[in-house]
Protein backbone atom coordinates (compact mmCIF):
# COMPACT_ATOMS: atom_id res chain seq x y z
CA UNK A 1 0.00 0.00 0.00
CA UNK A 2 1.55 3.44 -0.89
CA UNK A 3 1.80 6.73 1.48
CA UNK A 4 -1.32 8.15 0.50
CA UNK A 5 -3.74 5.24 0.30
CA UNK A 6 -1.94 4.96 4.36
CA UNK A 7 -2.50 8.57 4.82
CA UNK A 8 -6.42 8.16 3.57
CA UNK A 9 -7.13 4.76 5.86
CA UNK A 10 -5.64 6.61 8.57
CA UNK A 11 -7.93 9.83 8.18
CA UNK A 12 -11.03 7.64 7.90
CA UNK A 13 -10.10 5.59 11.04
CA UNK A 14 -9.87 8.84 12.86
CA UNK A 15 -13.29 9.89 11.67
CA UNK A 16 -15.11 6.42 11.78
CA UNK A 17 -18.06 5.80 14.16
CA UNK A 18 -18.59 3.42 17.09
CA UNK A 19 -20.64 1.44 15.16
CA UNK A 20 -17.83 1.32 12.17
CA UNK A 21 -15.21 0.43 14.45
CA UNK A 22 -17.70 -2.04 15.94
CA UNK A 23 -17.19 -4.07 12.80
CA UNK A 24 -13.57 -3.70 11.94
CA UNK A 25 -11.76 -7.02 12.55
CA UNK A 26 -9.05 -7.12 14.97
CA UNK A 27 -6.14 -6.12 13.18
CA UNK A 28 -8.37 -3.11 11.40
CA UNK A 29 -9.58 -1.83 14.76
CA UNK A 30 -6.17 -1.76 16.51
CA UNK A 31 -4.88 0.01 13.66
CA UNK A 32 -7.66 2.52 13.90
CA UNK A 33 -7.65 3.30 17.80
CA UNK A 34 -4.00 3.44 17.30
CA UNK A 35 -4.15 6.24 14.38
CA UNK A 36 -6.83 7.97 16.42
CA UNK A 37 -4.55 7.92 19.59
CA UNK A 38 -1.59 9.24 17.46
CA UNK A 39 -3.00 11.89 16.09
CA UNK A 40 -4.00 13.33 19.09
CA UNK A 41 -0.80 12.64 21.34
CA UNK A 42 1.08 14.27 18.34
CA UNK A 43 4.72 14.29 19.23
CA UNK A 44 4.23 13.76 22.88
CA UNK A 45 6.62 12.04 24.77
CA UNK A 46 5.78 8.76 26.85
CA UNK A 47 4.74 10.37 30.35
CA UNK A 48 2.96 13.22 28.72
CA UNK A 49 0.41 10.52 26.88
CA UNK A 50 0.13 9.12 29.88
CA UNK A 51 -1.75 12.33 31.93
CA UNK A 52 -3.37 12.46 28.46
CA UNK A 53 -5.12 9.38 28.01
CA UNK A 54 -7.38 8.13 30.77
CA UNK A 55 -9.62 4.83 31.18
CA UNK A 56 -9.19 2.34 28.47
CA UNK A 57 -7.24 4.70 26.19
CA UNK A 58 -4.73 4.55 28.72
CA UNK A 59 -4.85 0.86 29.52
CA UNK A 60 -4.57 0.65 25.56
CA UNK A 61 -1.56 2.94 25.59
CA UNK A 62 0.26 1.54 28.34
CA UNK A 63 -0.35 -2.39 27.16
CA UNK A 64 0.28 -1.31 23.34
CA UNK A 65 3.36 0.08 24.44
CA UNK A 66 4.91 -2.62 26.72
CA UNK A 67 3.44 -5.50 23.90
CA UNK A 68 5.40 -3.65 20.58
CA UNK A 69 8.96 -2.87 23.16
CA UNK A 70 8.95 -6.57 24.71
CA UNK A 71 8.02 -8.05 21.60
CA UNK A 72 10.38 -6.50 19.43
CA UNK A 73 13.65 -5.44 21.43
CA UNK A 74 12.84 -7.30 24.48
CA UNK A 75 11.75 -6.08 27.84
CA UNK A 76 15.04 -4.45 28.46
CA UNK A 77 14.37 -2.06 26.45
CA UNK A 78 10.80 -1.43 27.63
CA UNK A 79 12.66 -0.95 31.00
CA UNK A 80 15.24 1.48 30.32
CA UNK A 81 13.21 3.51 27.06
CA UNK A 82 10.66 5.82 26.37
CA UNK A 83 8.29 3.00 28.12
CA UNK A 84 9.78 3.28 31.21
CA UNK A 85 7.41 6.13 31.86
CA UNK A 86 4.87 3.02 31.79
CA UNK A 87 6.80 0.47 33.55
CA UNK A 88 5.03 1.57 36.88
CA UNK A 89 1.31 0.88 35.39
CA UNK A 90 2.09 -2.21 33.35
CA UNK A 91 0.84 -4.93 36.16
CA UNK A 92 -2.60 -3.26 36.80
CA UNK A 93 -2.79 -2.83 32.95
CA UNK A 94 -2.03 -6.69 32.29
CA UNK A 95 -4.13 -7.34 34.70
CA UNK A 96 -7.52 -5.03 33.71
CA UNK A 97 -6.84 -6.93 29.90
CA UNK A 98 -6.97 -10.14 31.84
CA UNK A 99 -3.62 -10.96 30.50
CA UNK A 100 -3.20 -12.56 34.29
CA UNK A 101 -0.53 -15.20 32.93
CA UNK A 102 1.47 -12.39 31.08
CA UNK A 103 1.34 -9.90 34.86
CA UNK A 104 2.46 -12.75 36.75
CA UNK A 105 5.30 -13.78 34.53
CA UNK A 106 6.74 -10.22 34.76
CA UNK A 107 6.15 -10.10 38.19
CA UNK A 108 7.95 -13.12 39.00
CA UNK A 109 10.69 -11.74 36.94
CA UNK A 110 10.91 -8.55 38.81
CA UNK A 111 10.70 -10.07 42.01
CA UNK A 112 13.06 -12.39 41.77
CA UNK A 113 15.75 -9.78 40.59
CA UNK A 114 14.75 -6.99 42.43
CA UNK A 115 13.58 -4.89 39.99
CA UNK A 116 10.89 -2.13 41.20
CA UNK A 117 8.46 -0.93 38.38
CA UNK A 118 7.68 1.91 40.54
CA UNK A 119 11.61 3.24 40.37
CA UNK A 120 13.41 2.61 37.86
CA UNK A 121 16.89 4.90 38.55
CA UNK A 122 19.00 1.89 38.74
CA UNK A 123 17.82 1.41 35.43
CA UNK A 124 18.64 4.30 33.55
CA UNK A 125 20.81 4.82 31.06
CA UNK A 126 22.77 7.40 28.89
CA UNK A 127 24.31 5.97 26.17
CA UNK A 128 24.75 2.37 24.32
CA UNK A 129 27.28 1.21 26.35
CA UNK A 130 25.34 1.60 29.84
CA UNK A 131 22.76 -0.28 27.71
CA UNK A 132 24.83 -2.89 27.24
CA UNK A 133 25.63 -3.15 31.18
CA UNK A 134 21.82 -2.96 32.28
CA UNK A 135 21.44 -6.08 29.89
CA UNK A 136 24.17 -8.04 31.18
CA UNK A 137 22.88 -7.73 34.65
CA UNK A 138 19.53 -9.32 34.85
CA UNK A 139 18.47 -12.74 32.76
CA UNK A 140 16.65 -10.70 29.89
CA UNK A 141 17.25 -13.34 27.82
CA UNK A 142 15.12 -15.46 29.72
CA UNK A 143 12.34 -13.54 30.26
CA UNK A 144 11.91 -12.67 26.17
CA UNK A 145 12.28 -16.67 25.76
CA UNK A 146 9.33 -17.05 28.19
CA UNK A 147 7.18 -14.04 27.29
CA UNK A 148 7.19 -15.21 23.83
CA UNK A 149 5.88 -18.40 24.25
CA UNK A 150 3.46 -17.48 26.68
CA UNK A 151 3.04 -15.20 23.83
CA UNK A 152 2.31 -17.59 21.03
CA UNK A 153 -0.04 -19.44 23.59
CA UNK A 154 -1.60 -16.66 24.85
CA UNK A 155 -0.95 -13.22 23.01
CA UNK A 156 -1.54 -9.83 24.52
CA UNK A 157 -2.71 -8.51 21.66
CA UNK A 158 -5.78 -10.99 21.33
CA UNK A 159 -7.08 -9.63 25.62
CA UNK A 160 -6.25 -5.89 24.77
CA UNK A 161 -8.47 -6.07 21.26
CA UNK A 162 -11.14 -7.80 23.60
CA UNK A 163 -11.24 -5.27 26.01
CA UNK A 164 -11.33 -2.46 23.24
CA UNK A 165 -14.34 -3.75 21.67
CA UNK A 166 -15.83 -4.11 26.05
CA UNK A 167 -15.01 -0.61 26.18
CA UNK A 168 -15.40 0.96 22.49
CA UNK A 169 -17.01 3.75 23.17
CA UNK A 170 -14.26 5.44 25.52
CA UNK A 171 -11.81 4.88 21.76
Amino acid sequence: MGIFARRKREKHSTTMSIEELRMLDNDELRDAVSARMMKEAGRREVAQCLNLFTGARRVFYIVSLYEAEVSTDGLCRFLVGPGRSAAGYIMDTLREIHATRHAELLRKFTSENSINLDDLGDLRIENSWEYEDVKGRYPFDIFNEKFQKLYDKESIDSRLMQYVRNHIEEF
